[in-house]
C-alpha cells in the first residue's frame, strides 16, 4: 500500500519555506501598520487571511520559476506577504491586460456575431456583441465585452420600491 504521508511530506519540504516566509511577511506587515500609527482591525486581519492563498501561489510560482531553494524561498514568501495588496493588484491588472489583448485578437479573427458573454442571474443566458463596435480597429474587445456584460446585469428597482418612491415624491 502506498504511503499517504509521502506526497504531503514532499509538498511540505518543497513549500514549507514559503509558508514560513508568508508568516514572517504577514507579521512584518502588521508591524509596519502599527509603526505608521494605524490600528489593526478584524476586517484587515480577515482580508490578509483571505489573500494568503493567492500570495502562496504567486510566491511558489516565482520561486519555482527562478529555481530557488532554501532561504531565498523564505524571502520570496515574506516579500509577497509584506506587499500583498500591491502584488495581488499587479497580478490582476497584468492578467486583465493579457486577457484583453488575447480577446482583441480573437475579436478581429472571429465574427462578432459568434462572440457571446454570460449574463447575470435571472437575465438571458447570453448577450450578443454588436459587430459595428467589436469589429472597429480602434475598439478594444475586452472593454466592449465588459460593457455589454454590465449593461445586461444592471438591475431595475422592484415595482413596489418604485411605487414607494413615487408616493414619497408626491408627498414632498
Amino acid at each position: 500500500m502506498a504511503d499517504p504521508v509521502g506526497p504531503l511530506e514532499s509538498w511540505l519540504v518543497r513549500n514549507g519555506a514559503i509558508i514560513v516566509g508568508l508568516g514572517i511577511g504577514t507579521a512584518a506587515k502588521y508591524g509596519l501598520t502599527l509603526t505608521e500609527g494605524r490600528k489593526l482591525t478584524w476586517k484587515g486581519l480577515l482580508i490578509d487571511l483571505l489573500l494568503l492563498g493567492m500570495l502562496g501561489v504567486i510566491a511558489i510560482t516565482i520561486a519555482d520559476w527562478c529555481s530557488l531553494t532554501g532561504n531565498p524561498r523564505v524571502l520570496v514568501g515574506a516579500l509577497s506577504a509584506v506587499s500583498s495588496d500591491r502584488l495581488v493588484r499587479l497580478a490582476r491588472d497584468r492578467f486583465m491586460k493579457k486577457a484583453e489583448t488575447d480577446l482583441g485578437m480573437t475579436a478581429r479573427a472571429t465574427p462578432a456575431s459568434a462572440m457571446r458573454v454570460p449574463s447575470g442571474i435571472g437575465e438571458p443566458n447570453e448577450v450578443q456583441v454588436q459587430p459595428s463596435v467589436a469589429d472597429s480597429d480602434h475598439a478594444r474587445a475586452g472593454s466592449t465585452l465588459r460593457t455589454a456584460f454590465r449593461e445586461t446585469t444592471r438591475r431595475q428597482l422592484p415595482r413596489d420600491q418604485v411605487e414607494i418612491i413615487k408616493r414619497l415624491g408626491d408627498e414632498i
